[in-house]
C-alpha cells in the first residue's frame, strides 16, 4: 500500500502531467468557404438557361394558345367551345410556370452561394420538373401538329428536360459536395 506522501503514487495529484495548452484563437474575419467549384457554376447557368427557356416557351404557348386548343380539341373529338373552357386554365398555367420560374431563379442564387437547402430545394423541384416534363411529352404530337411555334415550343420542352438533368447532376459531383458541405 502506498501512503498519501508516497512518491510512487501515479494518482498523486502533484503528480499530474501540466494540462494540454489552448488552441490558438481563431479570427471569424479569417475563416473563408471553400472557392465555388466549376460544376457549382456549371450547375447554376444550367438553371439560368432554363429558366430562359421557361420563359420562352411559356410566351411561345401564350402566343400560339388557340392553335394548341384547337389542334388538341380536333385530336380529341370535341367542339372547340367546350375546348376553349379549358384555354382558361391554359393561361393559368402559363402564369405559374413564369411564377415558377422567378422562383427558380432565386432558388439557383440561393445555390451558388453555397445554400445546401437551396440544392436540395431545387433537386426535389427539378425531379418533379422531370416526372411531369416527362409526362408531358404526350403532347408533342399536339405541338408538332400546329406548324413553327409549336415546333419550337416541343423542342424547347425536350431541351428543358436535358437542361435540368444535367443541372442536377453537376450540383451533386465530388466537388459541389464538398463546397457545400463546407460553405
Amino acid at each position: 500500500m502506498t501512503s498519501p506522501q508516497d512518491p510512487q503514487d501515479p494518482y498523486d495529484p502533484a503528480r499530474q502531467p501540466p494540462p494540454y495548452p489552448q488552441a490558438p484563437q481563431v479570427d471569424p474575419n479569417m475563416v473563408q468557404a471553400p472557392p465555388r467549384p466549376k460544376s457549382v457554376d456549371t450547375a447554376f447557368m444550367l438553371w439560368m438557361v432554363n429558366v430562359v427557356v421557361g420563359i420562352l416557351s411559356s410566351l411561345l404557348a401564350l402566343a400560339s394558345q388557340d392553335a394548341i386548343v384547337e389542334e388538341s380539341a380536333d385530336r380529341l373529338g370535341v367542339a372547340v367551345d367546350q375546348a376553349e373552357t379549358g384555354a382558361a386554365g391554359g393561361t393559368a398555367g402559363i402564369i405559374f410556370g413564369l411564377v415558377i420560374a422567378v422562383i427558380f431563379a432565386g432558388l439557383a442564387f440561393a445555390m451558388r452561394g453555397g445554400a445546401n437547402w437551396a440544392r436540395i430545394v431545387l433537386t426535389v423541384l427539378g425531379g418533379l420538373g422531370l416526372l411531369f416534363g416527362l409526362i408531358g411529352l404526350m403532347v408533342l404530337p399536339v405541338y408538332f401538329a400546329i406548324g413553327f411555334l409549336g415546333s419550337l415550343i416541343g423542342l424547347l420542352e425536350i431541351a428543358s428536360l436535358v437542361i435540368i438533368a444535367a443541372a442536377i447532376v453537376f450540383m451533386f459531383r465530388a466537388e459541389s459536395n464538398h463546397y457545400f458541405k463546407h460553405s
